[in-house]
Parts: C-alpha cells; structure tokens; sequence
C-alpha cells in the first residue's frame, strides 16, 4: 500500500494550540487552596450543616463534583490537542470527545440555576450511588465495604428528608443505581440539554454525540463520515480501498462542537463559585472566531489529516 509524508497543516496546529489554551485555562480555575467567594451559591451551600450526616459533609462534595468533573473534561481537552498533532490520528478523536461530552453534560445538570441546596445534594448524591452501584459491579456484590456505604446512604438520606429507592433485586445479573426522588437523566438528556444551551457554533453538540458514538461503537455511519468514497470502481469482489482523511471543515465541527459545550459548563461551574470569566473569555472568544471560520469550508477543500492513504470500504 503506497505512503506519502505525513505533515500536519498548519491550521490543525492553529487549532490544537487553541484547544490546549483552553485546557490550561481550565486547569487555572481548578486550585484546589481556592476560597468559595462570599454570597456564591457555593458559600450558602456550605452553610447548610444540616446536610452534615453519616454520608459525611453532603453540601462540600456539592461543591466540589463539579471541579473533579472539570479535571476529566480538561484531561480530554489536553488529550485532543495532543491528537490533533498526530497526522495519523482521525477516528481516535471522536472517541475523546465522546465522554467528554458526557461529562459535561453531568456538571452542567448538576449546578442548573433553578435548583436549590436540597435538590444540589440529591443529584450529587444519586452521581455517587451511581458510581457505587458501577464499583460493585466491578468488584463484586460480595464487596462488604460498597454495601455498608450504600446502607449509610439510605440512612443519611432518611434522616435528611430524602425518598431512598433501592431497585436492586438478587435476580438481576448487574446491580441498579439506588437513587433519592428520581434516577439520574440518561446520558442522551444530559447531553442534550448542555448542547441546546450552548450557540457559538449552533449547538451541534447532540449530532456530534450521535456521531462520536457511532465511531466508538465502530457502527458504518460513523466511519464513512470519514471515507472519501467517490470515483472510485470496485474490485470483483465488491470492496475498493478509498482515502481515509479528517477535512478541516469536519474536524472544526467535532472539537468545535466540544469546546461548544466545554463553554456552556465552564460558565455554569463559575456562576456556581463566583469565578471571574475574563480569563475563561480571552481563550475561548478567539477560538470559537477561527472555528466558526473553518466549519463554513467545504469538505471537499481545504487541509485535511490523513491516517492512512486508503480505508477499506464495501
């Protein structure tokens, strides 16, 4: 199979260098000695002791779920800006965005405005039942330790005016989240929800989620996005080899799309905290201009990255 060089352009390097000032600038937000801010959300979150139980200091985890979601969203930031620079790399990139996407989608549902204390310590909660009932999974049922945390949920939770469902039953082959009032939104509905919120690039945020999971599933639709699958005669046996190539134009709407929705949480994590936004704004308007510029491409023309010179397609 013939090989050429294979050189980055220079606009993908534009844009890899806009994704990792964007992950550093994140990062900066996230020092873990910050004081919450007087009259913050966060402040009167922490006033209310008596959340304090069992389960231990219910509204400081509150607070701090949304800064441990915001160190995974910067890793995969850093990790696409690493990737753009690999002109091998094209399918790999949908699969850091995807939960990226996802995590975004958690923090920006978990600070929503209109909620109170009460209703902040629910989902928190329910997030970390959620990983309880993964971690047993893992681990076993057997594993005494996740079930007596589990227990002191329930009881936490009772004592502090919360509905505790506990929809496990000993026939299922995996164990069920418990929750308090209602589950966790599926993934689909918190995704979906940040996407609409978010306009710099048309919040194609739910499309790219579909998108990406195709790829990560390994599903056709996925794949052929990235096949150039014209002019080309098939063999005898019906299959052809075709180019294989990332067009600028599709990888501004991927990561644009991330950095999108990145946005949307970003701004809720700091109205929740009180953070000053002009760092987050310096980085992020210039970015959002140069990728709002390159989705307009065709896809037809422009630079492109290539991971190979040709993909099988049917």
């Amino acid at each position: 199979m013939p090989s050429t060089p294979k050189i980055v352009p220079p606009a993908f390097i534009t844009a890899a260098n806009h994704v990792r000032r964007v992950a550093n600038t994140l990062d900066r937000y996230l020092d873990p000695h910050r004081d919450e801010q007087p009259g913050s959300i966060a402040a009167g979150d922490l006033s209310h002791v008596e959340y304090n139980e069992g389960w231990g200091r219910a509204t400081l985890e509150v607070t701090l779920e949304g800064p441990r979601l915001a160190v995974l969203i910067a890793d995969h930031l850093h990790a696409v800006s690493a990737l753009t620079r690999d002109p091998k790399v094209v399918y790999a990139l949908s699969s850091v965005i995807r939960p990226a996407l996802s995590t975004c989608g958690t923090l920006y549902w978990l600070y929503e405005p209109a909620t109170d204390v009460h209703e902040r310590v629910r989902r928190r909660s329910n997030v970390w039942l959620v990983s309880l009932a993964e971690q047993r999974n893992i681990a076993g049922r057997a594993h005494l330790g996740l079930g007596s945390q589990i227990d002191v949920m329930r009881a936490s939770a009772e004592r502090t005016g919360f509905d505790f469902h506990d929809p496990r039953s000993p026939k299922d082959r995996l164990e069920k989240p418990c929750y308090l009032g209602t589950p966790v939104p599926r993934e689909q509905a918190l995704i979906e929800a940040v996407a609409n919120a978010s306009g710099n690039l048309g919040g194609a945020g739910s499309f790219m989620h579909r998108m990406t999971s195709a790829v990560v599933h390994g599903q056709a639709h996925g794949l052929l996005a990235f096949m150039d699958t014209g002019g080309k005669e098939p063999s005898s046996n019906g299959t052809n080899l075709v180019p294989t190539h990332l067009s600028l134009s599709m990888y501004a709407l991927l990561v644009g799309s991330l950095l999108d929705v990145v946005n949307a949480a970003v701004r809720r994590l700091c109205g929740y905290h009180a953070w000053d936004l002009r760092a987050w704004e310096q980085v992020t308007v210039p970015a959002f201009a140069d990728f709002r510029d390159w989705i307009r491409l065709p896809r037809e023309t422009g630079e492109h990255l290539a991971t190979s010179d040709y993909g099988p397609s049917a």
